[in-house]
């Protein structure tokens, strides 16, 4: 599943249904579910000593460190001047409740459904995916035995010139490149059932 990591208390007003966009200097073209997962990050200080922003997550607990509710991502919007001003005059709440300028982006969701059992997760930058256990065996059938070398060439052998051109893959590579060695598949396995 695709997972937007957000701090603390932006998922919780987007699983309060109060915030219904995310504010981005970077655009997607990403369409479809999405999941919100609370990042660990502590609140950063000027949104503390924001009374008007903390008073909207008041006497509702936040959730460092899970996965907390899914939505739909239905529109990637670029900001104008005109589009900041709107939002300004407009939708005060939401104003407040992101960072609106002039060639940011305003993700716009909709469909937000909190989840009931919440779940642990370690976020990531970027729109990230959350493997289940069942997925990531599903994953693990899909790569094949081999290595892949430092000019990024796959060898489905185990040779004389492993021990010099092997370079060890994240996990992300295993999954993309869809072969590894042991050791690649290990370290695949570790990285998501941790």
């Amino acid at each position: 599943m695709k997972v937007l990591s957000l701090t603390e208390p932006c998922a919780t007003l987007i699983k309060e249904k109060k915030k219904l966009v995310e504010t981005r200097s970077w655009k997607t073209d990403y369409r479809g579910e999405l999941y919100i997962h609370a990042s660990a990050t502590s609140i950063p200080k000027d949104w503390k000593e924001d009374k008007k922003l903390m008073s909207l997550v008041d006497n509702i607990p936040l959730n460092f460190g899970y996965i907390i509710c899914k939505c739909n991502l239905v529109d990637c919007i670029y900001m104008t001047k005109d589009y900041v001003e709107s939002m300004k005059k407009n939708n005060h709440q939401e104003y407040i409740c992101g960072k609106y300028e002039e060639g940011r982006y305003a993700w716009i969701l909709e469909d937000i459904i909190p989840l009931e059992n919440p779940i642990k997760a370690k976020g990531q930058l970027n729109i990230w995916n959350y493997y289940n256990e069942f997925e990531i065996m599903d994953l693990m059938k899909e790569i094949e035995y081999g290595w892949i070398d430092k000019n990024n060439n796959k060898h489905s052998i185990v040779d004389e010139s492993y021990s010099d051109n092997y370079t060890l893959q994240s996990p992300n590579e295993v999954i993309k490149n869809k072969i590894g060695v042991c050791w690649d598949q290990v370290e695949l396995e570790r990285y998501y059932f941790r």
